[in-house]
């Protein structure tokens, strides 16, 4: 019978870490919550002293983290209305609405502008953006694939777009397809290119081993950055952010 689950709390340099014991072969830490608590799971046995070094060797990351963190805005319901700020590629732009027949979205001097008719619902007017987004990231995708594809040596038959709550991309590697979450288009685009890379070089590597990560070494040599700040988002629940 697999054993249970063993909760403990240590302190490392004035930083509180929960730790959970488990069955698992390799250390894991990661930041939960609006004030990036700190978490570290565990296999069962190592010793204290271990898991003191190992978040001492991640102090930095920690420190890091924690203070990008205070930078982001916490989700909050969003009605769509004028004022309001809204995430495109990395950086906040107000939304000004104005009535039309035709609902659109575009980027005129620094602002999201919203066409569409007086009345018209939350839900309606949250679609009208998600297809801006849709298009900005239709836009933006293709010039990294035909820049990625030579570099990775392989060809993507088809990129498709959708809404995700817990991956930023996938792909079906026996159809060659990508799906890219539509949040991507809210995130720098530095985060977009390595979701981009990172589902590419699936086509080669399935799995995530050493194979996949000497890859994405070779591909991008910040990687591993680039994807924990896409996972504190989703560990602090800001994806819809």
């Amino acid at each position: 019978m697999p054993r249970l689950v063993e909760k403990s709390r240590i302190s490392v340099e004035g930083i509180d870490v929960e730790v959970s014991r488990k069955q698992m072969k390799h250390l894991r830490l990661r930041l939960e919550g609006p004030d990036g608590d700190v978490k570290l799971s565990a296999p069962h046995g190592v010793p204290r002293r271990e898991l003191e070094a190992f978040v001492v060797a991640k102090l930095e990351w920690i420190r890091a983290h924690r203070s990008r963190l205070a930078e982001v805005p916490l989700v909050t319901t969003a009605s769509f209305v004028t004022g309001e700020l809204h995430l495109l590629w990395g950086e906040d732009h107000r939304l000004v609405v104005s009535d039309s027949r035709r609902a659109h979205v575009g980027l005129v001097d620094g602002r999201l502008e919203m066409r569409i008719g007086v009345g018209t619902d939350v839900a309606a007017r949250e679609r009208a953006l998600e297809r801006f987004y849709r298009r900005q990231l239709g836009s933006a995708v293709p010039r990294l694939a035909d820049e990625w594809e030579p570099v990775i040596g392989v060809e993507v038959a088809e990129w498709r777009v959708r809404k995700m709550k817990t991956r930023w991309g996938t792909c079906n590697i026996d159809a060659r397809r990508i799906w890219l979450n539509l949040e991507l288009a809210k995130r720098r685009p530095q985060l977009l290119e390595y979701v981009v890379v990172h589902e590419m070089v699936h086509l080669r590597e399935r799995l995530h081993g050493e194979p996949f990560q000497a890859l994405m070494t070779e591909a991008l040599a910040d990687w591993r950055a680039l994807r924990a700040e896409l996972n504190i988002d989703v560990d602090i629940g800001r994806l819809a952010g």
